[in-house]
């Protein structure tokens, strides 16, 4: 790939074929691209499909796991100043320019969209990490709708660095993390704290994930070099602590 991509996900909904979307960071805001790349298990090679992401450079990505035409992109819009807007995208069946679905009016909420995820079974529904905001979405038949928000308060204005649905929860559970916090947000009642595990990092956790296979079971990663395994209902200590990188960890899975 000739440009630089910081984003990286797998095509969920497409259970024919191993695929990966990658995003590009290109400071020649035309020239961003979204990159469809497939495995051919016979030949053991990548076959790459190419679209057009003229809208910004990409900091983060995400894909339906009902649809896999739908994907979003969260990026630095050139029209804005280069502030974070968030889309919901349908990709082609050719090469070409992605299809816009919908622009979502982050803006209201602030600037920096850290995350557009979707719901793990409901398609209706999407969730944007922005500031120290949580807006849920329902971008059913009707256009884009606001479900719900939470705010996250403190001292020294807190914001978030990354949020994600809770898989192994059927209800609307939504986990962020702030700061060395992981926190899980029940939507229904918008301000309600499922539960927490404060303080579990020396310095601000990039990115946790869940044990699809086991429930409970989570990991989370920062700028401490340390990728931590818990059980959520003994949140006291780590299962494992390792200490493998001599500087920070930006992603885990």
């Amino acid at each position: 790939m000739e440009l630089n991509f910081r984003s990286l996900c797998s095509l969920l909904a497409d259970n024919d074929q191993d695929c990966f979307l990658i995003g590009t960071q290109s400071l020649v805001t035309s020239n961003n691209q979204v990159h469809l790349v497939k495995l051919q298990e016979e030949t053991n090679t990548l076959c790459p499909q190419i679209y057009e992401h003229s809208c910004g450079e990409i900091w983060s990505l995400a894909s339906s796991p009902t649809d896999k035409h739908l994907i979003s992109t969260c990026y630095a819009s050139i029209e804005r100043d280069c502030e974070k807007c968030t889309a919901l995208w349908r990709l082609p069946k050719d090469d070409g320019h992605l299809e816009n679905v919908i622009t979502f009016p982050s803006e209201k909420y602030g600037t920096d969209v850290k995350v557009t995820t979707f719901h793990p079974t409901n398609d209706a529904y999407m969730c944007s990490v922005i500031d120290n905001n949580i807006v849920m979405w329902d971008v059913g038949e009707s256009g884009v709708k606001i479900v719900c928000t939470a705010v996250l308060d403190g001292k020294g204005q807190p914001r978030f660095t990354t949020g994600k649905w809770n898989p192994q929860n059927v209800n609307l559970q939504f986990v962020t993390a702030d700061d060395c916090n992981v926190k899980a947000w029940d939507l229904r009642t918008q301000t309600k704290i499922a539960w927490s595990l404060d303080g579990v990092h020396t310095q601000i956790i990039r990115d946790f994930d869940f044990n699809p296979n086991r429930q409970y079971y989570m990991a989370t990663c920062g700028d401490d070099g340390y990728s931590k395994f818990w059980d959520i209902r003994n949140p006291s200590q780590p299962l494992i602590s390792r200490a493998d990188h001599s500087h920070w960890i930006w992603s885990l899975r």
